[in-house]
């Protein structure tokens, strides 16, 4: 595990002479109903960082990852040709045995276990998509872009619940009969909330054009196209 930790780590290293690839499937999983893939063939880096990983640290007690890292990326620059044919030589052995290993595998697939694979694709495909959204708002946030408007049932709601309510979580409980209370106001009631909405609409707006500039003059215009991707 903690060699592990190390490799996923290493790819985040700018130095590293080639990417990186780690000896995962997208298609494990710890649920039993999924049978276990062959692990992928080590890159011809990878081969040799696992190697000299634990030599570097017993010949440097006390030495820091980044250090590792970094000496190990060095070294790999200046190994000889013959040296690095092997690693390579072993790589394309290691794949090619995956490739052979793969097949066997998908050939022995039942239907069931196919579905559950795709569905367990699936999910890890949306857990990411949720993640780098959530990420991405965070950044935003963090570069003071404006909070988006309420709309004018969410203002409604809110003071209604101030008026009616002691707690947040009072009002949480009563969701439904305050929307239900919102449904049966008349028309002409619903205006004052849809003008307060309109106004923080329009308030957001000029913040927002002013945020984009302030963006744009401080050199993040790819801000400008996150911020779109992350509604």
């Amino acid at each position: 595990m903690f060699m592990r930790s190390c490799l996923d780590l290493i790819s985040k290293q700018v130095f590293l002479p080639r990417p990186l690839t780690v000896a995962t499937s997208a298609w494990y999983s710890t649920s039993p109903s999924i049978p276990t893939p062959p692990k992928r063939g080590k890159t011809a880096w990878v081969l040799y960082f696992s190697e000299h990983w634990p030599l570097l640290v017993k010949e440097n007690p006390g030495i820091s990852k980044s250090d590792i890292f970094k000496k190990l990326s060095d070294n790999w620059h200046k190994l000889d040709k013959s040296v690095l044919e092997k690693y390579q030589q072993i790589s394309e052995e290691s794949k090619k045995k995956y490739q052979e290993e793969i097949e066997v595998y998908k050939a022995n697939l039942s239907s069931d276990d196919k579905l559950a694979i795709a569905k367990h694709k699936a999910t890890l495909k949306k857990e990411k998509k949720d993640k780098t959204k959530i990420n991405q708002k965070k950044h935003l946030k963090a570069l003071g872009m404006p909070k988006r408007p309420r709309n004018a049932y969410i203002i409604f709601q809110m003071d209604y619940a101030k008026k009616n309510y002691e707690s947040g979580y009072q009002a949480i409980k009563e969701s439904a009969k305050i929307a239900a209370v919102w449904a049966q106001l008349p028309e002409k009631e619903k205006s004052k909330w849809l003008e307060l909405a309109a106004e923080e609409e329009k308030e957001y707006k000029r913040h927002l054009q002013e945020w984009e500039s302030r963006m744009i003059a401080e050199g993040n215009i790819e801000i400008i196209h996150t911020k779109s991707k992350s509604k």
